[in-house]
């Protein structure tokens, strides 16, 4: 989920530069689905991206963020000098704004799915052969955070449904961590807001919309009060939808049944940080914070199983090179904090971090220097140890200083087709996607090339 902090000041200074400013579109360029002579000539649109990929089995549903990918190209927001949604096509690899609508400049008009500038976009999602954006509207006197589905080839776009409408305020209005997933025809959005000048102006509240009939509940008593928690990595598995949720220190793993409309928590071992994944309809797996160590628990029977510890790669000891102040060596520190799957196996990414001793300001110096991942089937052995590294040259794209040493080490697991994104220390907004097939990953010897470039 892409989080963002957004002053109101901000919004509305992005509202009037879309308003002032466009972004003319360059000679030759295609929309998606349609070549632009064809625009030019009927503005008729045949929507080529209609099948979307199946990434994982249909009854599991991962959430949000990270790759939106059709068989035919990629989705995703810009926040460059480009801003707005893009789709890249796989065949050409050139990035374009996602709108079809002939000679259109991209500039916040009413009409660009892209650049619509009547909206704020907090998060997105692929579903059901639609472009899913939850969106905020600030009009005069309110807020209103609205569920909104774009056509795959930007043709159009149509509002779902108001979530929440809520009066506005004069202060610095904050909007943060409003994530979703959309899972069997049922949304789960979170709604936050705050006022930065007014300590008692806070909403916080995770509604349930039913697409099917526009039914909006809320999964707590005070839908919208300043005090209730929020949650955290939605996931999705038969009738239920999965979240996180703080009590106290700890964190607690609830499940929502869609059709019956209960919550339950899931009484799993101390040291849960909040990393999980559904194996079965029975069963989820977790990690204990600081330990490498997988967990089970079954629903059924309420038993928690230690399934694993996840056995990480030596550690090794250098001497500290070239680096001012600092002159003692350093150890090389491994972590497993997270997991991912792809619905037939499990991914534990290994990050190694150089830790030195402290230099002359008093500073720890720290550096991600390797990464590996360990997969594991669904019977939890552990099959493959892959050491991420990228071999050159790649077709496409050139070298790089920071791609020797990536700032970021950010996997997307797609089914048969694994992402990588990694940005440079110096760009984070900037973002540099790569793949490799699933069945040489799984081999240990992942080919990647270059997809293309974000920003």
């Amino acid at each position: 989920m892409r989080k963002k902090r957004w002053i109101l000041w901000t919004i509305v200074c992005l509202l009037g530069l879309w308003a002032l400013a466009g972004c003319k579109k360059e000679s030759g360029q295609e929309q998606p689905g349609v070549q632009q002579e064809e625009q030019k000539d009927t503005g008729k649109k045949e929507n080529k991206n209609k099948k979307t990929h199946k990434f994982v089995p249909e009854d599991y549903a991962p959430g949000t963020g990270g790759m939106m990918v059709t068989d035919n190209g990629f989705y995703y927001y810009s926040c460059g000098t480009d801003l707005g949604y893009h789709y890249c096509d796989r065949t050409t690899k050139r990035p374009m704004y996602l709108c079809n609508k002939p000679e259109c400049r991209h500039d916040g008009n009413e009409f660009c799915v892209a650049t619509n500038a009547r909206y704020y976009y907090l998060d997105e999602c692929i579903y059901s052969e639609k472009l899913f954006l939850y969106a905020l509207e600030v009009t005069e006197t309110q807020y209103l955070f609205k569920l909104l589905a774009a056509e795959l080839d930007g043709s159009a776009m149509n509002e779902v449904a108001t979530i929440t409408t809520l009066e506005k305020t004069e202060g610095n209005i904050s909007i943060d961590n409003c994530g979703m997933i959309i899972h069997r025809n049922t949304a789960m959005l979170e709604v936050h807001m705050e006022d930065s000048d007014m300590e008692d102006v806070r909403y916080y509240g995770v509604a349930v919309l039913n697409l099917n009939t526009g039914e909006v509940s809320w999964l707590d008593e005070d839908p919208l009060g300043g005090d209730n928690v929020e949650v955290s990595r939605f996931r999705g598995y038969g009738d239920w939808i999965y979240y996180c949720r703080k009590e106290g220190k700890k964190k607690l793993l609830h499940r929502y049944h869609i059709t019956e409309k209960t919550d339950e928590v899931c009484k799993l071992l101390t040291g849960f940080a909040g990393y999980y994944e559904v194996k079965d309809a029975d069963t989820v797996l977790y990690l204990r914070s600081g330990m490498s160590e997988l967990c089970s628990y079954r629903y059924s029977t309420g038993e928690n199983v230690e399934e694993t510890r996840i056995m990480t790669v030596n550690r090794y000891y250098y001497t500290l090179d070239g680096i001012s102040g600092v002159t003692e060596d350093y150890v090389e520190a491994t972590d497993i904090l997270d997991f991912q799957t792809d619905g037939e196996y499990f991914y534990f990414p290994e990050l190694v971090r150089w830790l030195g001793s402290t230099d002359e300001e008093g500073n720890q110096y720290s550096r991600l220097d390797k990464a590996y991942v360990h997969v594991f089937n669904k019977e939890l052995e552990e099959i493959a140890v892959v050491d991420l590294a990228l071999e050159f040259p790649i077709p496409g794209f050139e070298e790089t200083e920071w791609t020797k040493r990536p700032f970021t080490i950010d996997l997307h697991y797609c089914g048969e087709e694994i992402f990588w994104t990694l940005s440079p220390q110096e760009n984070m907004a900037e973002e540099y996607i790569f793949c490799c097939k699933r069945s040489d990953f799984l081999a240990g010897t992942p080919e990647f090339t270059f997809v293309y470039r974000q920003e």
